[in-house]
Formats: C-alpha cells, structure tokens, sequence
C-alpha cells in the first residue's frame, strides 16, 4: 500500500500543497547496476545508489511509476533500457529515471487474459521477450512495438503462464510452472506456432516435474525441477548441479563471472571458475549484485546492503516506513504513528513487526518486540492508532493483545485482558486474546476502546 501525506506545515518535507510518499524498500527484489548506480527494485517502488557519491534516491507512482510492487525488473544492455514490469501487466521503459518514465500498455489493456503479471524479462538484439502469466509477448525494443505472442506451447492449454525465461546460444528457455520446462530455436522463422515450442522434461537426463526458475552462466543452463537444480552444458544430456536439495527462492546470474541461490537466510554463489561459496544471514536474501572487489546483496529486511561477513555489512536502502501494510494512522506533535496491518479481515494477521513512527526532527523509529515491547504484554498485530493531543501521547492498538500508551519515545502503559478490565476470547493453547478495534480519548482525558 502506498501512503502519502500532505505536507502542510512539515515545509521541511515538501512544499506546502505537494505530496511526500512515505514507502518501504526493505524488501530488496532485484539489483541491477549500470554505470556507478545500483537500480534497486523493492516492494516500495524502485531506488538507486551511487557507490562512488553514495547518493540515493526513491522513485513512486507520484514520479510516474505504474504502481508500488512491481515484478520484473530488466536491463537491455545495448539499448541501455530498464523495463520494469507489474502485476497488471503494465510495463515502464526508461534510461534515467530523472528523464521521466514511458509506458508499454498492450499487455494491460488486453481483453483475452486475466491474468496479465510481468514475470521476467530477456533481450535478444532488438528483441525484447516478455514472460507474462499468458505466455510471452515479444517487443521492439527500438520502436518499443509488439512484434509476436506465444500463448500455446506444445501441447499445454492456451494461455499457459511462462514463470521464467532466458536464451542460451541458439536456444529460447522457458519454465511453465506445473507444465514444465519447453525450448525453442530462436531462430525459427515463426517461433508463435505451438509444435516449434519441444518439451525438454523425458529428454536428455532431464525427469519431470514442476520449473519455476532458470539462469544460464557463460553456456551452461541451470534449471530447478522440484527441489533439484539441473545443468546442460552444450552438446551434453542434463545431470545434478553441484548444489544441495532446495526449493530456491531465486537463482540468477551476474554477468559472466557468477551465478548465486537463494534459500531462507543462504546465499550460495557460483563463480565461473567453479569455486562456490556461502552467504549466511539473519534474515531472507532475495538478490545480488556480485564483482570482484564487492557482493551487494538484498534481504527481505534491510534492503541493499554491501556484504563484508554473518555480521559485518552497511546498509544504503532509503529510509521510510518498515513495510507497507497500513491499517491505520495517527499524527499528532510532528509525529506520524502507523499501525501496520495486524489485521486480515475479521482476524489478526501475521504481522509481528510491530509498529513506527515519523519525527520531523528524528526521522523514522521502529517499536518492536526486540527493543521497546514487551512479549508478555501488547507486542504484535497492531491495527489502530489514536492521537490525543491534550497530553500528547499516542494510543496503540493491537488485533490480538489489548493496547499501549507512548509517550516522549517510550511505552508508558500497556493493557491486556490479564491486568485491566478488557475483554478476552480464549483460544484452548494459546490462552486470552483481546482484539482492540478503536480508540479514543474524550475531553476529560477518559480513553475509550472497544474490544
């Protein structure tokens, strides 16, 4: 969810009349490096950092990007051209983002497909092929024009989503999901008709199974079947890659020199020597940027990050909120307090990141279990915010545990069900629960909840 604010005395934010986005981008999806910036694509947008000027800046859809979240994030090297696609379908080109973003609107705008998500992108020459949850969709990248689609692969049902795609030599890749893994030339004069498009899983060594990811360093394919990595080289039948049995979040390559995994808090790399090693973290990687002389990585909690050790790295991710969930807000005193999604529906969620707040002068502050809350007390699922301006604290309220109090950067009061009189619904193993759904504070300073 995007958040904005109107700035109307925060002249220190933005001028009077203007919007600030206030977005996350701890959750690192793709780094792309051109020139001395690294392109970040995150849950929030998109962001670059000067490694020389170490200079950032935040791109949303108030700069001309087509949403928040976007799913593919591409860079044709010989244009020079990001493409950076969405789940809508909707595709942004650009070559500096301070020129202005341009639109690629034909796969939104069809009427055949539901479905329309941007999983990937590759280029060959002038071609751009575009893997979408329908099949792929060819542009000129020069003229920036549809050139062909495939939506029927060998035999699968038309429409069939391609997950993930890439061009080795003569040889177009695609993993299907469910349906598998089926190759094309790239040279075929019409690459859109389904019997050009052969089924790779039954031959050459490679067995069945559900794809979802494939990358390719120097001429070697690697592809996950089920919770297997296989490679081919060329000429070669398919065999077991030299990696342990996951079901990756990611694999990719970094030019010619690398190709890295990614499963929970590992990050294994491959150099092109052969030589590999691990990454050990934390928190969840996502992606890297690899050379010789720095490994950029990015978590699912502090965004970019250059790597030195387990313990040992600097973080360049913009600040902002710690996510993106919004139930609701307060402001009050220069402070903006967000309760940040401790609900789904009628139920609590998942959400156990507590909850933050922006200070004008202080910038943001994450309140959460390992600092400020207490786990035996109100520390999780926060959905409501109150602001009472005649003492100036902020009231916090949670889906599942009761409400708290801050005031002058501190929890000041906490109550649950256990030490005032809310009320609680008991759940056999997990014990009282108190859904705190509003707050308030009348004139004479009495707080009001409902629970």
């Amino acid at each position: 969810m995007l958040f904005i604010g109107l700035a109307l005395p925060a002249q220190r934010i933005a001028p009077v009349g203007t919007w600030t986005p206030y977005l996350s981008h701890n959750k690192t999806k793709e780094i792309i490096k051109k020139g001395d910036r690294l392109y970040v694509m995150t849950e929030g947008g998109m962001y670059w950092w000067n490694s020389v000027s170490k200079e950032k800046k935040a791109y949303s859809t108030i700069d001309g990007l087509s949403g928040v979240n976007p799913s593919a994030f591409f860079l044709d090297t010989i244009s020079g051209t990001f493409f950076l696609g969405y789940e809508n379908g909707m595709i942004n080109y650009f070559n500096d983002p301070d020129d202005g973003f341009n639109y690629l609107t034909e796969i939104r705008r069809t009427e055949l497909y539901t479905t329309k998500r941007i999983n990937n992108f590759i280029s060959d020459g002038n071609k751009l092929y575009v893997a979408t949850a329908f099949g792929i969709v060819i542009y000129d990248i020069h003229d920036k024009e549809v050139r062909n689609s495939v939506t029927k692969f060998g035999n699968l049902p038309t429409g069939t989503g391609v997950e993930d795609i890439d061009i080795v030599g003569d040889t177009i890749w695609v993993c299907m999901g469910s349906g598998g893994v089926f190759f094309a030339d790239r040279n075929s004069p019409n690459i859109t008709v389904p019997n050009v498009w052969k089924r790779a899983n039954g031959t050459l060594g490679l067995p069945t199974g559900e794809s979802h990811l494939i990358a390719s360093l120097l001429d070697v394919v690697y592809l996950q079947i089920e919770d297997t990595v296989f490679q081919k080289a060329p000429g070669q039948n398919w065999k077991l890659a030299p990696f342990p049995f996951y079901t990756f979040r990611n694999i990719d390559a970094v030019g010619e020199d690398y190709l890295y995994l990614t499963y929970d808090n590992v990050m294994r790399i491959k150099q092109r020597s052969g030589a590999q090693s691990n990454l050990v973290h934390k928190f969840r990687f996502y992606s890297a940027y690899l050379d010789s002389n720095n490994y950029y990585v990015g978590d699912t909690v502090n965004g970019l990050m250059e790597w030195f050790d387990t313990d040992s790295f600097d973080v360049y991710t913009p600040e902002g909120p710690f996510n993106n969930s919004v139930s609701e807000l307060a402001v009050g005193n220069g402070n903006l307090f967000i309760a940040p999604g401790g609900r789904n529906g009628t139920g609590p969620s998942n959400n156990f990141d507590g909850f933050y707040y922006f200070n004008l002068d202080k910038g943001w502050h994450r309140f959460d279990v390992k600092d400020e809350l207490d786990i035996n007390l109100v520390w999780a699922q926060f959905a409501r915010a109150y602001y009472d301006e005649k003492d100036q604290s902020c009231y916090m309220g949670s889906w599942n545990h009761g409400f708290l109090r801050v005031q002058n950067d501190s929890v000041v009061d906490s109550w649950t069900s256990q030490n005032s009189g809310l009320s609680a619904s008991y759940n056999q193993g997990i014990g009282a629960k108190t859904r705190v759904t509003g707050l308030s504070v009348d004139r004479d300073g009495n707080v009001w909840a409902t629970a």
